[in-house]
């Protein structure tokens, strides 16, 4: 009985021959009898069954672990016989035959127990190691179950790996992302080859985005991205196609989360790398090029500049077909651009030549789907959906309801398999079902549709609002047109509340404008039949030649005729169209004429462009009046604009109201904002609140914030991260220019051998350093005497600009050793790193002061800022506080000097003054100097507040 027991665990019911069958086949004698003493032990829920499995599932998988043989748990003793059994059930012998179709339930079994039993991971290990086909075979649930099993080695699960599909599946798309994302985790590190390492964040990257899990994604994408930049360093003229391919799934990624703008610049860049890596006659590049225009098309219609978005299609259909009949060709791509084309097209309202495209994309989706259904389904669900509407528009109803109708039940199955990532396409799907079976009077149904597609944008909406907010308003606003169609009510508070996200949205992005205008044009004519009285007033809906105008500005502008760009965008303006205004508005500021960009903005303002309320608050920022910025910071940032929600943030950050600073910093990282997440981390950091200050950081370097991965790599070397602070640090010199490495914890400096020269000196002496023959510590700090020394003789004859330019030269010279250093050109021990990063620090705050007198503001502050930030690093670390304090001390005089930032001085200044008045500082001469000098720049900080 209980090897009964054990193999329906493993298999599962089945019919009563193909009971007995299994049993037989396993050796057990008298099956029959068997299977009638277990079906009367184990009742089956089917009464055609037998062989039900034991319940529940953890009680079952842990009854498989005690029978197989491995273990050596007391008063349970294992079956030899089942230690055959997986394998025979599995066909693990017999690669000729398929996988069985209980596979998914024994191999998820098998992996469940592994998690917690070893030896059943040991067994499970060597099966699938022999037949890795039987994971793949087992399906999804199967997979993620192996990625969590802690006891399947990864060596198992690269097995499993190399054999999934390339390309996406929905039955494995879930699994397949579980079982790459362990092996990441797991397998690559800063040890790992950069080749390597690109490779497995993109495939990783492709995984996820496959899974739905775009966000991850995009963080994938950008380590692959960060290795990848390297390589290109290292070895130039080789990784173009690679970089310029993570581009362009970052873009891809972006443009699904909603981020439409941004996914616009990364698919920018990566066109520009692919036109010169054909340029250059890289044949691979070609199909490559053709995908990145097909998506930059959808990028730049969703962004509002729809006349680009058929250009940039139309390129890509004519490369795809250019490709036809050779090794390069596409099919599955071509089909997909074709797509892309007809969509473009009915955005611009050429119906016929939409449908061409849209018939010949299902046509080659219908043949792909013959060969690979779980690979094109989506596929063929996109383009029938775009059908439809083209039919509609056309006025072939039935032909329109038909393709609406399959494309709604091939994305209900999608979702049935990975719902993740299908369920805001089939929320798309029953719109456009709803509007045609609305146009050809099918009310009920249509109202149901409408319903339900809302439903799912809703739930979708709640659990990331800033990639699902514009398919909740099209869904809103598609339910109130069906309603209204259908004299039902509900119309109006339908169409309301879509106005209300779509006002949002056109902050941030100008491309839902025209959605918002259809929905207010709507709402209106509802009002009126109604003869609603106090009715709000909406925007009336700019003509045809104010929208003509002000693309001719846009085109006009880029080609760098800037004075007919303006004549257009003032003709736009004056008939009513808000985005002139507010481009008209920056072209002002940009010619130092703040006077009319603030009519202009404010004009845009009032026509409802919202996203002038943040160049509003800069110019009255940079205008000294604080409260009216404020006004129109909080303005935007209610509006939804998450620019003006950071720099809300940051005056109230100024006003020392920390608490309503975090809540508009959160929120603007809520959205999706990086600036958002890292300047909360910033502040939280102040706050000590440093766990929570990480993760703000973290998140906002993994997006590519251009600031945050040195706040990050400084944050966790301060709390002893040091392997994860010289990631980010390296992360950041491929991000930015290159900056000097992390310092390690301070180490005792080993003495040189009598007589022998310092490896050091030797490098130095190479590159043209002076350097003197003395032990390294001793080196550094004489070196540091000597050029006081140097200096002061400039400054007493007046020759500033000379001391500035002998720091600057002695600075780069100790860049370029720490370079050497970290890069392993030139031995150089831990303590000696962080005694050339320290003499680095106080060789920028030196010559802060003597810039500021030379009248160079900007480079004063800069230099102040970087050296109280490096050797506050280093303080942090060795407990070294007085040069520290020394560089807060002059931090905060050239900010009295100039005027500026007097907040932060104050707080530096109050710092410094603490630290050089502790009585064990006091006796120094030097340091009471400082004291009185910080104390000075204190009462001067304080009157100017």
């Amino acid at each position: 009985m209980a090897r009964a027991v054990f193999t329906a665990v493993l298999a599962g019911p089945a019919s009563y021959a193909e009971g007995v069958g299994r049993l037989d086949g396993l050796g057990l004698r008298a099956a029959d009898r068997v299977v009638t003493d277990h079906r009367f032990c184990y009742p089956p829920l089917d009464r055609a069954q037998v062989l039900e499995p034991l319940r529940p599932d953890r009680l079952a998988e842990d009854l498989v672990a005690l029978l197989i043989p491995g273990h050596d748990v007391s008063g349970y003793d294992p079956d030899p016989w089942t230690a055959s059994v997986p394998r025979t059930l599995l066909t693990a012998d017999r690669p000729d035959l398929p996988v069985p179709a209980f596979a998914n339930r024994a191999v998820t079994v098998l992996a469940s127990a592994a998690d917690r039993w070893p030896h059943v991971g040991a067994e499970l290990g060597s099966l699938i190691r022999q037949r890795p086909e039987i994971a793949v075979g087992a399906g999804s649930a199967a997979l993620v179950a192996l990625s969590h099993a802690r006891y399947v080695d990864t060596d198992v699960l690269l097995e499993v790996e190399m054999r999934l599909p390339q390309q996406r599946q929905a039955d494995l798309d879930v699994g397949a992302a579980a079982v790459t994302e362990r092996l990441v985790r797991e397998r690559v590190d800063d040890t790992t080859r950069l080749q390597d390492a690109a490779s497995w964040y993109a495939r990783l990257g492709v995984r996820l985005a496959h899974a739905g899990r775009k966000n991850e994604a995009v963080r994938a994408n950008h380590q692959a991205l960060a290795a990848l930049h390297r390589l290109d360093e290292l070895v130039p003229q080789t990784y173009g196609t690679h970089v310029a391919l993570c581009l362009m799934d970052i873009g891809g990624y972006q443009s699904d989360l909603g981020r439409h703008k941004e996914a616009v610049g990364f698919t920018r860049r990566a066109i520009d790398l692919l036109r010169e890596q054909v340029r250059e006659g890289h044949r691979e590049a070609r199909p490559q090029l053709a995908l990145a225009l097909a998506n930059y098309g959808n990028q730049l219609q969703n962004t509002g500049q729809r006349g680009d978005a058929v250009e940039a299609a139309g390129e890509s259909v004519a490369r795809y077909r250019e490709l036809a009949g050779s090794d390069l060709a596409d099919p599955p791509r071509l089909a997909f651009a074709l797509c892309g084309l007809g969509t473009r097209l009915l955005a611009v309202g050429r119906n016929e030549d939409a449908a061409e495209a849209l018939v010949e994309s299902v046509a080659g989706y219908r043949e792909l789907v013959a060969a690979a259904p779980q690979t094109h389904l989506p596929g063929l669900a996109r383009a029938l959906t775009n059908l439809g509407t083209a039919r509609q528009r056309l006025g072939q109803s039935g032909e329109a309801v038909r393709a609406a109708e399959e494309s709604v039940r091939i994305r209900r199955d999608l979702v049935e398999l990975n719902g993740q990532a299908h369920t805001a396409d089939l929320a798309t799907s029953l719109l456009n079902y709803a509007g045609r079976l609305a146009d050809v009077d099918e009310d009920e149904e249509a109202v149901a549709r409408a319903e339900e597609a809302v439903k799912l944008a809703r739930r979708l909406w709640r659990t990331d609002r800033l990639a699902h907010e514009a398919l909740l308003a099209n869904a809103l606003a598609s339910q109130g047109a069906v309603l209204a169609r259908a004299a039902r009510g509900g119309a109006v508070a339908s169409l309301r509340e879509a106005i209300a996200l779509y006002e949002r949205l056109v902050v941030v992005d100008d491309g839902h404008r025209t959605a918002l205008h259809a929905a207010r044009h709507n709402l209106g004519v509802l009002e009126a039949d109604d003869g609603s009285d106090g009715a709000p007033a909406t925007e009336a809906e700019p003509d045809d030649e104010a929208v003509h105008t002000y693309n001719e500005g846009v085109r006009l502008a880029r080609a760098g005729s800037s004075e007919q760009a303006r004549e257009c965008y003032r003709r736009a303006a004056e008939a009513g169209l808000p985005q002139a205004m507010f481009n008209l508005g920056n072209m002002c500021w940009e010619d130092g004429n703040a006077a009319d960009a603030k009519l202009w903005w404010t004009r845009a303002v009032a026509a409802g462009s919202l996203e002038g309320c943040f160049n509003l608050g800069v110019l009255h920022w940079k205008q000294g009046d604080r409260d009216m910025a404020r006004h129109w910071f909080r303005r935007g940032a209610e509006a939804g604009a998450t620019n003006a929600m950071t720099s809300l943030g940051a005056a109230l950050w100024s006003d020392g109201d920390l608490a309503a600073a975090e809540r508009w910093f959160r929120a603007a990282a809520e959205a999706g904002d990086p600036d958002g997440d890292h300047r909360l981390g910033l502040l939280l950091d102040e706050q000590g609140r440093h766990d929570e200050a990480g993760t703000g950081f973290e998140r906002a370097a993994e997006a590519g914030h251009a600031e945050a991965a040195r706040s990050l790599a400084d944050h966790r070397m301060r709390h002893g991260r040091l392997t994860d602070a010289h990631r980010w640090w390296r992360l950041d010199q491929v991000r930015q220019e290159p900056q000097s490495p992390s310092p390690p914890e301070p180490e005792s400096v080993p003495v040189p051998e009598p007589g022998r020269v310092h490896p050091l000196v030797e490098a130095a002496s190479d590159q043209g350093i002076p350097v003197q023959s003395l032990q390294p510590a001793q080196m550094v700090e004489l070196a540091g005497s000597i050029m006081d020394g140097q200096v002061a003789k400039l400054v007493g004859e007046g020759r500033l600009e000379d001391a500035v330019a002998l720091y600057r030269e002695q600075a780069a010279g100790l860049r370029r050793l720490l370079s050497s250093g970290a890069e392993g050109r030139v031995p150089m021990s831990t303590a000696m790193t962080y005694r050339l990063l320290q003499q680095h620090a106080t060789y920028l705050a030196s010559m802060a002061p003597l810039e500021l007198a030379l009248g160079h503001v900007d480079q004063a502050l800069a230099h102040s800022e970087e050296a109280v930030t490096a050797l506050g690093a280093l303080a942090a670390r060795g407990g070294d506080l007085l040069p520290h304090a020394w560089a807060q001390y002059v931090f905060a005089a050239i900010r009295a000097d100039a005027g500026t930032d007097t907040e932060r001085a104050l707080r530096a200044v109050d710092e410094a003054i603490q630290v050089l008045g502790r009585p064990h500082h006091a006796p120094h001469e030097q340091t009471q100097q400082h004291l009185s000098k910080a104390l000075a720049v204190q009462a001067t900080l304080l009157r100017l507040r």
